[in-house]
Protein backbone atom coordinates (compact mmCIF):
# COMPACT_ATOMS: atom_id res chain seq x y z
CA UNK A 1 0.00 0.00 0.00
CA UNK A 2 2.80 2.42 0.87
CA UNK A 3 4.85 1.53 -2.18
CA UNK A 4 2.77 3.91 -4.32
CA UNK A 5 3.16 6.79 -1.85
CA UNK A 6 6.85 7.12 -1.23
CA UNK A 7 7.91 8.89 1.90
CA UNK A 8 4.61 8.62 3.84
CA UNK A 9 5.80 5.83 6.08
CA UNK A 10 9.02 7.57 6.95
CA UNK A 11 7.44 10.98 7.56
CA UNK A 12 3.91 10.38 8.86
CA UNK A 13 4.02 7.06 10.74
CA UNK A 14 5.28 7.09 14.33
CA UNK A 15 7.24 4.06 15.63
CA UNK A 16 5.05 0.94 15.97
CA UNK A 17 4.22 0.11 19.64
CA UNK A 18 5.11 -3.31 21.07
CA UNK A 19 1.85 -3.99 22.95
CA UNK A 20 -1.76 -3.78 21.66
CA UNK A 21 -3.29 -1.69 24.38
CA UNK A 22 -4.00 1.98 25.01
CA UNK A 23 -0.61 2.63 23.46
CA UNK A 24 -1.88 0.97 20.22
CA UNK A 25 -4.99 3.18 20.21
CA UNK A 26 -2.82 6.29 20.61
CA UNK A 27 -0.56 5.04 17.81
CA UNK A 28 -3.49 4.66 15.41
CA UNK A 29 -4.90 8.08 16.32
CA UNK A 30 -1.52 9.67 15.56
CA UNK A 31 -1.55 7.99 12.14
CA UNK A 32 -5.06 9.31 11.51
CA UNK A 33 -4.00 12.89 12.38
CA UNK A 34 -0.98 12.64 10.09
CA UNK A 35 -3.09 11.35 7.22
CA UNK A 36 -5.64 14.17 7.62
CA UNK A 37 -2.77 16.67 7.49
CA UNK A 38 -1.47 14.96 4.37
CA UNK A 39 -4.87 15.20 2.65
CA UNK A 40 -5.01 19.00 3.25
CA UNK A 41 -1.77 19.84 1.54
CA UNK A 42 0.45 18.74 -1.27
CA UNK A 43 3.71 17.32 -0.05
CA UNK A 44 6.93 17.21 -1.95
CA UNK A 45 9.94 15.25 -0.78
CA UNK A 46 13.31 14.68 -2.38
CA UNK A 47 12.25 11.53 -4.25
CA UNK A 48 8.91 12.47 -5.84
CA UNK A 49 6.09 14.91 -5.72
CA UNK A 50 2.51 14.18 -4.88
CA UNK A 51 0.45 15.37 -7.79
CA UNK A 52 -2.20 12.75 -7.87
CA UNK A 53 -4.15 14.09 -4.92
CA UNK A 54 -7.29 12.12 -5.84
CA UNK A 55 -5.50 8.75 -5.63
CA UNK A 56 -3.84 9.78 -2.43
CA UNK A 57 -7.17 10.93 -1.00
CA UNK A 58 -8.74 7.53 -1.76
CA UNK A 59 -5.78 5.75 -0.23
CA UNK A 60 -6.03 7.95 2.85
CA UNK A 61 -9.74 7.25 3.22
CA UNK A 62 -9.08 3.51 2.86
CA UNK A 63 -6.42 3.71 5.56
CA UNK A 64 -8.76 5.73 7.79
CA UNK A 65 -11.45 3.05 7.42
CA UNK A 66 -8.92 0.36 8.35
CA UNK A 67 -7.83 2.41 11.36
CA UNK A 68 -11.44 2.87 12.50
CA UNK A 69 -12.02 -0.88 12.15
CA UNK A 70 -8.85 -1.63 14.15
CA UNK A 71 -9.92 0.88 16.83
CA UNK A 72 -13.33 -0.79 17.12
CA UNK A 73 -11.66 -4.20 17.39
CA UNK A 74 -9.32 -2.85 20.07
CA UNK A 75 -12.19 -1.36 22.06
CA UNK A 76 -14.07 -4.67 21.84
CA UNK A 77 -10.91 -6.49 22.97
CA UNK A 78 -10.48 -4.09 25.89
CA UNK A 79 -14.10 -4.70 26.96
CA UNK A 80 -13.47 -8.46 26.86
CA UNK A 81 -10.32 -7.96 28.94
CA UNK A 82 -12.39 -5.97 31.43
CA UNK A 83 -14.89 -8.85 31.69
CA UNK A 84 -12.03 -11.30 32.14
CA UNK A 85 -10.54 -9.13 34.89
CA UNK A 86 -13.90 -9.28 36.68
CA UNK A 87 -13.94 -13.07 36.31
CA UNK A 88 -10.38 -13.27 37.67
CA UNK A 89 -11.41 -11.21 40.72
CA UNK A 90 -14.37 -13.58 41.30
CA UNK A 91 -12.08 -16.62 40.99
CA UNK A 92 -9.58 -15.08 43.44
CA UNK A 93 -12.43 -14.50 45.89
CA UNK A 94 -13.55 -18.12 45.50
CA UNK A 95 -9.97 -19.32 46.06
CA UNK A 96 -9.69 -17.20 49.23
CA UNK A 97 -12.97 -18.65 50.48
CA UNK A 98 -11.74 -22.19 49.78
CA UNK A 99 -8.45 -21.43 51.55
CA UNK A 100 -10.39 -20.24 54.61
CA UNK A 101 -12.45 -23.45 54.56
CA UNK A 102 -9.29 -25.55 54.23
CA UNK A 103 -7.72 -23.69 57.16
CA UNK A 104 -10.85 -24.40 59.23
CA UNK A 105 -10.71 -28.09 58.32
CA UNK A 106 -6.99 -28.23 59.17
CA UNK A 107 -7.74 -26.62 62.53
CA UNK A 108 -10.42 -29.25 63.22
CA UNK A 109 -8.03 -32.02 62.16
CA UNK A 110 -5.40 -30.65 64.57
CA UNK A 111 -8.02 -30.67 67.35
CA UNK A 112 -8.94 -34.28 66.53
CA UNK A 113 -5.25 -35.24 66.48
CA UNK A 114 -4.87 -33.67 69.91
CA UNK A 115 -7.87 -35.64 71.19
CA UNK A 116 -6.47 -38.86 69.68
CA UNK A 117 -3.14 -38.20 71.42
CA UNK A 118 -5.01 -37.70 74.71
CA UNK A 119 -6.92 -40.95 74.18
CA UNK A 120 -3.68 -42.76 73.33
CA UNK A 121 -2.16 -41.46 76.57
CA UNK A 122 -5.19 -42.74 78.51
CA UNK A 123 -4.95 -46.12 76.74
CA UNK A 124 -1.25 -46.32 77.63
CA UNK A 125 -2.12 -45.54 81.26
CA UNK A 126 -4.84 -48.20 81.27
CA UNK A 127 -2.44 -50.71 79.69
CA UNK A 128 0.10 -49.92 82.39
CA UNK A 129 -2.55 -50.42 85.09
CA UNK A 130 -3.67 -53.69 83.45
CA UNK A 131 -0.08 -54.89 83.35
CA UNK A 132 0.31 -54.03 87.03
CA UNK A 133 -2.98 -55.79 87.83
CA UNK A 134 -1.88 -58.85 85.86
CA UNK A 135 1.36 -58.93 87.88
CA UNK A 136 -0.69 -58.70 91.09
CA UNK A 137 -3.00 -61.54 89.93
CA UNK A 138 0.03 -63.66 89.03
CA UNK A 139 1.57 -62.96 92.43
CA UNK A 140 -1.69 -63.85 94.19
CA UNK A 141 -2.03 -66.99 92.11
CA UNK A 142 1.48 -68.06 93.11
CA UNK A 143 0.72 -67.35 96.77
CA UNK A 144 -2.55 -69.33 96.57
CA UNK A 145 -0.72 -72.25 94.96
CA UNK A 146 1.87 -72.13 97.74
CA UNK A 147 -0.89 -72.04 100.37
CA UNK A 148 -2.73 -74.94 98.74
CA UNK A 149 0.51 -76.91 98.69
CA UNK A 150 1.06 -76.11 102.36
CA UNK A 151 -2.51 -76.80 103.38
CA UNK A 152 -2.87 -79.78 101.16
CA UNK A 153 -5.99 -80.77 99.34
CA UNK A 154 -7.80 -81.53 102.57
CA UNK A 155 -9.99 -84.53 103.14
CA UNK A 156 -9.55 -87.61 105.35
CA UNK A 157 -6.22 -88.99 104.00
CA UNK A 158 -3.36 -87.12 105.67
CA UNK A 159 -0.07 -86.65 103.72
CA UNK A 160 2.31 -89.57 104.19
CA UNK A 161 5.57 -87.56 104.35
CA UNK A 162 4.66 -84.13 105.62
CA UNK A 163 7.21 -81.38 106.13
CA UNK A 164 7.62 -79.53 109.40
CA UNK A 165 4.62 -77.30 110.23
CA UNK A 166 2.73 -78.44 107.11
CA UNK A 167 -0.94 -77.58 107.36
CA UNK A 168 -3.76 -79.96 106.41
CA UNK A 169 -7.54 -79.51 106.69
CA UNK A 170 -8.99 -82.69 108.16
CA UNK A 171 -12.57 -82.94 106.93
CA UNK A 172 -13.44 -85.61 109.55
CA UNK A 173 -12.45 -83.19 112.31
CA UNK A 174 -13.70 -80.10 110.43
CA UNK A 175 -10.63 -78.07 111.30
CA UNK A 176 -7.04 -77.45 110.17
CA UNK A 177 -4.18 -79.44 111.70
CA UNK A 178 -0.35 -79.07 111.58
CA UNK A 179 2.54 -81.49 111.49
CA UNK A 180 4.80 -80.86 114.48
CA UNK A 181 7.60 -83.07 113.25
CA UNK A 182 6.32 -86.17 115.11
CA UNK A 183 2.50 -85.80 115.32
CA UNK A 184 -0.48 -83.94 113.82
CA UNK A 185 -1.75 -81.27 116.21
CA UNK A 186 -4.68 -78.83 116.21
CA UNK A 187 -4.44 -75.08 116.82
CA UNK A 188 -4.36 -75.65 120.59
CA UNK A 189 -1.43 -78.09 120.40
CA UNK A 190 -3.53 -81.24 121.07
CA UNK A 191 -2.43 -84.37 119.21
CA UNK A 192 -5.17 -85.44 116.81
Amino acid sequence: MYDRIKGIKEVFLPPYPKEASQEMINYLREIERNLRELSRRTYTDTESSFTEVGDIQEEIESIQEEIESILEDLETGLEKISYLESDVIDIKSDINSLNNQINGINSRINGIDSQINGINSQINGINSQLSSLQNTVNSLSTRISNLERRVGAGGIARPGTPYLYQMFFDSNLGKPIWWSGSNWVDSEGNIV
